[in-house]
């Protein structure tokens, strides 16, 4: 039956026991229009066999009404029906499964938050344009004044339904049981232990290039930092070898002893300037007609 399925329609492995179970509850459907129209309405074999069913051979139907006659069979029929009267407030979704019902009460809340039992009861047994059932419209008027007096969402389901039986969880469809709900609910507490761990990492690899940034920052302003001790140096040597320089006026034009962030353009525009003599000085000059540029250009050889 599963391959037959999948020749009619495109449906995933984990699919599989949603159609079995559909297969099986249309399974049981027809055996009851079976039994309701051809058995239940009559009283003797002959007038069975008689109105026996055209798509059913009677070899077959002759069977069936022998297993349907056995006291076994009546007794577990009558608890049946019994246990099958004792329910209410019967959705009203027809051929919408409650999966797509419970999509959609999803999608209206902000965090895409799973539903509660009691918001899919209301939903799936009220439609528009319909009244509603009187004992269903009490059964919700219920839930409604509790949540209202402080009760939480799930202590008032239970209160009005009472625990969960063995089998389907109420207010989830066809095919989900608590240990399939509670295998979904530990896959989606894994996807987000993921997701957060992807966040984390992603929070972290920011903070590293933002290191990195500071890094090349700093490395900028020691670069610059080290241009001005070679300038000072430089100043050192012309003032050694200039008798008539003096080491003050020489350093202002290169700033103040201390270290400090210098802007590089005033420092590559402070090198090509010639460096002034001293106006009190009477001594012949070492550099000649070498201007403060041409030092610089020799790389702070001793000049001569």
């Amino acid at each position: 039956m599963w391959e037959y399925v999948n020749t009619k329609f495109i449906i995933p492995a984990e699919g599989e026991k949603w159609v079995m179970d559909g297969l099986r509850d249309a399974w049981r459907r027809h055996k009851r229009y079976v039994k309701e129209n051809y058995f239940d309405k009559y009283k003797t074999l002959e007038d069975r066999l008689k109105n026996c069913p055209s798509w059913i051979p009677e070899v077959q139907f002759r069977q069936l009404i022998e297993y349907w006659e056995l006291p076994t069979v009546k007794a577990m029929c009558s608890l049946n029906s019994q246990n099958r009267k004792k329910q209410k407030w019967g959705h009203r979704m027809r051929p919408v499964n409650f999966g797509r019902v419970r999509m959609a009460l999803r999608a209206t809340k902000e965090n895409n938050e799973e539903p509660s039992k009691a918001e899919m009861f209301i939903a799936t047994r009220t439609k528009n344009g319909k009244q509603v059932d009187p004992e269903t419209e009490v059964v919700i008027a219920e839930l409604q004044n509790r949540q209202h007096l402080g009760e939480t969402v799930d202590d008032s389901f239970k209160a009005l339904f009472g625990n969960e039986q063995p089998g389907r969880v109420r207010c989830y469809g066809r095919s989900v049981t608590r240990t399939s709900l509670k295998k979904d609910e530990e896959i989606i507490k894994i996807k987000q232990k993921h997701a957060d761990e992807i966040n984390s990492f992603k929070e972290e690899v920011k903070e590293l290039k933002e290191e990195v940034v500071e890094l090349r920052k700093l490395e900028g302003l020691k670069e610059e930092v080290q241009e001005l001790q070679q300038l000072r140096h430089l100043m050192k040597l012309l003032v050694k070898n200039n008798h008539g320089l003096n080491l003050e006026d020489a350093e202002g034009f290169i700033g103040s002893n201390q270290p400090s962030p210098v802007d590089s353009s005033s420092a590559r525009a402070t090198r090509g300037q010639n460096f002034p003599r001293s106006s009190g000085s009477t001594h012949g000059t070492t550099l000649g007609k070498e201007t403060y540029g041409d030092a610089i250009g020799n790389g702070g050889r001793k000049l001569s």
